[in-house]
């Protein structure tokens, strides 16, 4: 089977690849590099980008569980009868989380889009508040 070297979204526009293994994969197949494309088949868990893609989500799973104290210790440092308390946790946790996915974003569209959408709730929930 050929794989595709550009991704559709669903909305029609078209990506290139971030996933480098599967890139090497189609230019291989499409070289007709059959030697190559076994190669990368067999040795697929040593590639390095699967590697780092594999180290970055071990270190989101760490960093989603020391957020979580971080939360709950930033949300206890606030007055309990303040009517902005969760718009205030909210932005510390998007605060937070754009800084760690913001370097990650060129490794998989997964992380893109998560980057997205914390720097977009930490641009507006300050506005929300009021700050």
């Amino acid at each position: 089977m050929k794989t595709p070297r550009l991704l559709l979204d669903d909305i029609g526009n078209v990506r290139e690849r971030k996933n480098l293994y599967l890139k090497e994969l189609f230019e291989a197949e499409a070289a007709g590099r059959q030697e190559e494309v076994n190669n990368l088949k067999a040795h697929r868990s040593s590639h390095p980008y699967l590697l780092s893609l594999r180290e970055a989500k071990e270190k989101e799973a760490v960093f989603l569980r020391e957020l979580k104290q971080q939360v709950e210790t930033y949300e206890r440092s606030l007055s309990s009868d303040d009517p902005l308390k969760k718009l205030k946790v909210d932005a510390f946790e998007a605060a937070e989380k754009a800084t760690f996915y913001q370097p990650l974003r060129e490794l998989s569209y997964d992380f893109e889009l998560l980057d997205r959408i914390y720097h977009f709730r930490l641009d507006q929930l300050p506005r929300i508040i009021g700050d």
